[in-house]
Parts: structure tokens; sequence; C-alpha cells
């Protein structure tokens, strides 16, 4: 029979038109209820392209039809699309096992992540690693690192060469030796420290949905001798100072934000001389310049009463509440060394009164 008096094979031409109607349905991904109806027409059409494309070959070849063509691209394409798709599949698992192991590998992992700080009234600046801090010339041996460790953690979990992690109250910590805190870093912190006020931190990556990983924040601290670097996700502030064996840094307040200190030692010098003698405790002036407006002024406490011309010239160095808070921090009083003063500065045009409410109201923003 001639080619042109041979019957065509629908059913191949069928089969071809199933494989590649996922091509044309791209052109609908807009239209309502597309993101419900395409992911069928992605998966469904191809695989019954394909069981159709055999059907009609076998049919085609058996009643010598013409459309076979149709037939071999319907069985052809799906087959090469699957075949690449397992290729990329098999690619994403061993590159998913090997990222996983790598994980897994960090010295960090399950450790935890720091929470909400606690007991802040507890200053831990002077542990905490500050930018471009040296190292160099420290030189820490096993016996050190082991015989620090076992002084301080509760419990060891894990030993390396460079570091030991255990438990303390509850919280991870993980003890370097700071001469390979390079090497350590090389392996579990390529990239190195991040810095947030000055101050070090890292992450390490944790398993998150769909495969995926997120990264988790853990502080970083050192021993004051310089020997040991630490990691944890401690969020308490009072664990930290007991675990350095710190018994003498709790704050008297806790400041909303961190002042200007080069500022402060220009205004008030006397309050950073620690040859000055606290004796006599510190008095705090309190005057108002406007409503709801409260500036403040400190003297060391004498056995006399200040001038007026003392108290007066205050006011060419008022410092804000928090300002006020921070230099009493400095002196290291205690709060009934403390002694509040309002007064009325003569430049001030706000009139006000100081009664015992106004004293309790001023009294209080030093939690007195």
């Amino acid at each position: 029979m001639s080619e042109g008096n041979r019957k065509f094979s629908w059913v191949c031409l069928a089969g071809f038109i199933l494989v590649i109607l996922p091509v044309f349905a791209l052109l609908f991904a807009r239209v309502r209820y597309a993101s419900m109806v395409l992911p069928w027409i992605y998966i469904c059409a191809p695989l019954a392209g394909f069981i159709v494309s055999i059907v009609g070959l076998v049919n085609a070849k058996k009643n010598d039809k013409r459309g076979k063509g149709f037939a071999i691209a319907g069985i052809v394409l799906p087959s090469v699309v699957a075949v690449i798709a397992a290729v990329i599949i098999f690619s994403m698992l061993i590159s998913s096992g090997n990222s996983a192991a790598k994980v897994h590998s960090n010295e960090m992992y399950g450790m935890g992540g720091v929470g909400t700080y606690v007991n802040t009234d507890y200053d831990v600046s002077e542990l905490r690693i500050a930018e471009g801090y040296d190292f160099s010339g420290i030189t820490v041996s096993d016996n050190e690192l082991k015989s620090y460790a076992e002084s301080k953690l509760d419990e060891i979990t894990d030993k390396h060469y460079t570091s030991i992690r255990g438990k303390y109250k509850d919280y991870n910590f993980l003890i370097i030796k700071s001469d390979k805190l390079d090497v350590w870093l090389s392996y579990n912190c390529p990239g190195g420290f991040n810095y947030s006020n000055g101050y070090a931190y890292t992450s390490y990556a944790a398993e998150w949905e769909f495969a995926a990983y997120k990264p988790v924040p853990v502080d970083v601290y050192k021993d004051p001798s310089d020997k040991f670097v630490v990691i944890t996700n401690c969020s308490d502030y009072q664990v930290i100072s007991e675990f350095f064996g710190v018994t003498d840094n709790e704050v008297l307040f806790t400041l909303d934000e961190e002042p200007d200190m080069d500022k402060l030692k220009e205004l008030y010098p006397e309050f950073f001389d620690s040859e000055t003698p606290v004796s006599k405790g510190v008095e705090v002036y309190v005057w108002q310049m406007s409503a709801g407006s409260y500036s403040f002024g400190l003297m060391y406490g004498t056995n006399r009463n200040k001038t007026d011309e003392e108290i007066w010239g205050l006011c060419d160095r008022p410092l804000t509440l928090n300002e006020a808070k921070a230099l009493l921090n400095e002196c290291g009083v205690s709060k009934d060394e403390i002694f509040i003063i309002p007064v009325i500065q003569p430049f001030s045009s706000y009139a006000y009164e100081i009664d015992d409410g106004y004293v309790d109201r001023v009294k209080k923003m030093f939690e007195i």
C-alpha cells in the first residue's frame, strides 16, 4: 500500500501531544486555579503520553499505519527527561549528604542558640572578644586544656585536638585553645568570627524545613588568662560570670544603651581616676529645664555642703539619666552610697516645686 493510502495513527499523535502538553500549559500559568491544575498536568500528562505512545507505536506497526515518528518522540522525550531528572536528583542527594556530613562534623553542631539574655546586671564585656583582639604569644598545652575543661565543666561530652566540649549548668560550652584558634576556625568557621557592637559571635548550620539549613547564633568569650576561647549558647550573664570565676562584675544599673565613654571622660575625668577615693559616696544633682526633661550632674560626697557656684557649674556638663547611671557604674558604689539631690538651677526658666513627692519621683529613676 502506498504511503498516501496508509491510514494515520491518531493514537501516536495523541501520545506525543500529551508528552509536550506541559510546555503549552506554561502559557496558562497565571490563569485562575492554575496552581491547582498545572502540577497534575506536569506529572500525569507526560506519563499518560508515554503510555499512549507505546500503545500507538505497537498498533501502528501491527496495522502498518503512519505516525510512528510521533509515537517514538512521545517515548524518547519523557525517557530522556526522566534520565536527566534522575541524574539531577542523584546529584542533589549526594550533595545533600556531603552537606549534612559537613554540618554534623562542625564542633558547634547541636549546641543550641543563644536565647533572651537574663541577669544583664552582670557585666561580661571584659570577657567578650573585641574586634582585632590579638592572642599572639600565647601557648597552651594539652594538659592545660584538659585541666581547665575538667575544672569548669560539669560534664565533658566531646574531645578534639584543639578543643573540649561539655555542659555547665545545662548550657553547652566549647573550650578552644587560643593558640590554635586559627586552626579551629579553618575547620569550623572558615569565614572567621562575626562582630556585633564590637564583640565576636559566630553561628553554625542546623537542619530546617525542606532539607534547608538555618544559622544558629552562639556567643564567643575568652578566659581572663587569654589561654582559652569559649563558645556557648548561654544567655545568662550570671552563669557566664560564674563559669569564668568572675564575682565582682555585678553592675549597679542596667543601661538602655552604651553611652559615649570618651565624652563622659572629658566631662567628668575625676570619675575615671582610680586613685580618687569614694569614701563619702556620690551626690547626684537633678534639675529640669522643661516639663519631662531632666538633667543630671555628679560630684563626690564630702563633709561639707556644696556651694551654689559648684552646683550651678554642673549646668556646663549636664548628663542624661543613662549617662549618669553609666558614671555611677564606673564608680563602683552601692545604692546606699548614692545621694539624690533635686535642685533648681537659676539658668532654667521652667518653674517646678521640690516637695516630698518630687523627691520620690526622682529617686525612682535610680531605683532608690
